[in-house]
């Protein structure tokens, strides 16, 4: 999809540079070779230019803002509650030991094998949060 895409981008662009400012060029294909288009071409090459730099400063400001915006303000607000997640880990470390045994044994062992009334269901995580 973004091979396409592209090509819907550099097409048209050869197209129009290769009939217009590369004209004079005889090894470069040219896909149309009439007057009016250059002269059309031509004619808008301002606002063209216009749109261009007015595009850029309004992508380049939107960046900045959006940059801005990520290092004062989202990064700084706490994205969730710290009583719920502080409950939610004491929840997950007693049911890791209840089923896997002692947090020491389960950060320091090299190999270990899992019996198969230890594996989780889907959604065992989501129903102990729930409880």
């Amino acid at each position: 999809m973004i091979i396409l895409l592209w090509l819907c981008v550099v097409i048209p662009l050869y197209w129009t540079l290769s009939s217009t400012i590369l004209a004079q060029k005889p090894h470069i294909y040219h896909a149309w070779r009439y007057a009016e288009g250059r002269d059309l071409f031509y004619f808008y090459d301002l606002f063209f230019l216009i749109a261009f730099i007015i595009l850029a400063i309004i992508i380049v400001g939107a960046t900045l803002h959006n940059n801005h915006r990520m290092k004062q303000h989202v990064r700084k607000e706490v994205q969730y509650d710290p009583e719920q997640l502080r409950v939610r880990k004491a929840k997950l470390e007693t049911f890791y030991t209840d089923r896997f045994g002692q947090a020491s044994f389960r950060k320091n062992v090299r190999r270990y094998t899992v019996n198969p009334d230890q594996n989780l269901e889907t959604h065992t995580i989501q129903k102990l949060y729930e409880d």
